[in-house]
């Protein structure tokens, strides 16, 4: 038969876990989902082997941003985006389509918010990897450091449930004069800058639980 200590010593461990989950259950906005779809645009390397300049085509975005409340102002953040263009060479006699491209950012980084009423307006940043993913007979992908800064304004649409739109600028260092999207028989391009700039605006839809 269990002793009184043993019955005891159940009761107290059952209380502990019953006033955690109580715990966990009175903290509000834990976590936070949001889906977003958006319009990515800008971006542009010089190729120095040919004096033209590689630009990305303006093209819608998609991705998701999952959160982790650090405090009652702010979340972590991991930020994932994906965009599907193309490189275009533009030069001062000849413009053309040079190859398909895929552009995804996974961004590691947080938010901080400034209540007005209802609205919450905030800041955002993070840094992580890019991947540049050319479509091509031979070419190489690239993954690249990259960070973005951002601001929006969220609206609440219930309790949990709100509206999240922002506008985020994205950046992937290059080395200067670096050979990117390698092939067997070559390079793409000679890089003859450091930083590929693109800018983002989304509107998403989150939940926080």
């Amino acid at each position: 038969m269990p002793s009184r200590q043993s019955w005891l010593a159940t009761l107290v461990l059952a209380a502990s876990l019953a006033a955690g989950v109580a715990d966990a259950a009175e903290e509000p906005d834990r976590y936070s989902l949001g889906v977003f779809a958006g319009h990515r645009f800008g971006g542009e390397l010089n190729d120095a082997g040919t004096g033209s300049g590689l630009e990305l085509d303006e093209e819608p975005s998609a991705g998701l941003i999952l959160g982790l409340r650090a405090d009652a102002r702010s979340f972590y953040e991991l930020y994932y985006s994906r965009q599907s263009t193309r490189t275009v060479a533009a030069g001062p006699v000849s413009a053309g389509t040079l190859f398909d491209l895929d552009v995804h950012y996974l961004h590691l980084g947080g938010l901080v918010e400034y209540p007005r009423g209802a609205l919450r307006a905030f800041f955002a940043a993070g840094i992580g990897l890019s991947y540049f993913d050319p479509a091509g007979p031979g070419l190489r992908s690239e993954t690249r450091f990259s960070g973005n800064l951002g601001a929006g304004l969220r609206v609440p649409l219930g309790e949990s449930l709100a509206l999240r739109t922002e506008l985020r600028a994205l950046g992937s260092l290059f080395d200067s004069t670096s050979l990117i999207f390698c092939s067997g028989g070559g390079c793409s391009i000679e890089v003859a800058g450091d930083l590929l700039t693109q800018w983002e605006l989304t509107l998403s839809l989150e939940a926080r639980f």
